[in-house]
Order: structure tokens, then C-alpha cells, then sequence
């Protein structure tokens, strides 16, 4: 299984929801996402998910969130994370044979 991708963005507070990352379409194409899947960021100590929004309006090489998200990461604006998807659980499917 290979490793997912990860890149490393510089976080900016934006009016976007609490669940949301706004992000540039050719950082989110880098990560092999796409709009509306979960992306992880993480910090040294912290992680919070939020929903992909892609916009070129973004610069690329961040990636906006809500002032909330800084505040549950205990970072400041300008501050860098890692940034990866998050991997759909797997469902376990079970054998029944026929009757």
C-alpha cells in the first residue's frame, strides 16, 4: 500500500466555515483530492479535519480556515501544516455463504 501524499501549506484565517479548507486547485490535484474530501492538518502536537474547497483565489502553496481552526491547532496565522487526505475506512465485507 503506498503512503497517501502530504504537502506542506502556510494556514491563512478566512471567513469560510469551521469544517472547511479553502485551498488552491493545483495544491489539492498535488495531494490526489478533490472537492469536498477530507483533508487532516497537522501539527507538531494537534490535527483538526476539514471538508476540500478548492479556489483559485488562494494562493498556492496555502490554505484557509476559520479563525476556530487556529485556535483548536494553538497556531497563528502564517504558521505552517502538513497537510494530507484522509483515507476512506475500509468496510470489512463477510462471507455468508447461501443457505
Amino acid at each position: 500500500m503506498r503512503p497517501l501524499p502530504e504537502v506542506e501549506l502556510v494556514v491563512k484565517q478566512a471567513p469560510v466555515s469551521v469544517d472547511v479548507g479553502r485551498i488552491n486547485p493545483s495544491d489539492l490535484e498535488a495531494l490526489g483530492a478533490k472537492a469536498g474530501d477530507e483533508l487532516e492538518l497537522l501539527t507538531r502536537t494537534r490535527a483538526f479535519r476539514v471538508k476540500a474547497d478548492p479556489s483559485p483565489d488562494v494562493a498556492k502553496g496555502e490554505i484557509q480556515v476559520n479563525e476556530r481552526v487556529l485556535t483548536v491547532l494553538d497556531i497563528e496565522e502564517g504558521a505552517k501544516v502538513v497537510v494530507s487526505v484522509v483515507a476512506a475506512e475500509a468496510v470489512e465485507e463477510v462471507y455468508e455463504p447461501p443457505p
